[in-house]
């Protein structure tokens, strides 16, 4: 898929690098709109700001090939600031020692 993109001319080869070095790839579908979707993931046992920041530069690039994509932390621990970074930059956000299921941003 990346290779396809830098083939077309919607991504360079510096942008296809930085996309691969994503944690996590997901491809789905939108439960309200049925359309595909690209989860690009970023995983740390303690995220910070930087890892939301990484998350969301990448799920950018990955839209630029047109597929619908969001970005997404996991971590057992998240950072305030980085909650707070990931609320504003639509980033979700999923803490791994909640018992009450996935928490979104």
């Amino acid at each position: 898929m990346l290779d396809d993109a830098v083939d077309a001319g919607h991504l360079t080869m510096d942008e296809r690098d930085q996309i691969a070095q994503a944690d996590v790839f997901v491809q789905g579908k939108d439960k309200e709109t049925g359309e595909a979707v690209h989860l690009v993931v970023e995983v740390s046992w303690g995220v910070g700001v930087y890892d939301v920041e990484r998350a969301a530069e990448r799920a950018a690039l990955l839209a630029k090939i047109g597929t619908p994509t969001r970005a997404a932390v996991v971590g057992h621990v998240i950072v305030p600031e980085a909650e707070e970074k990931a609320r504003t930059l639509r980033v979700w956000s999923w803490r791994t020692d909640r018992q009450d299921g996935a928490r979104a941003a």
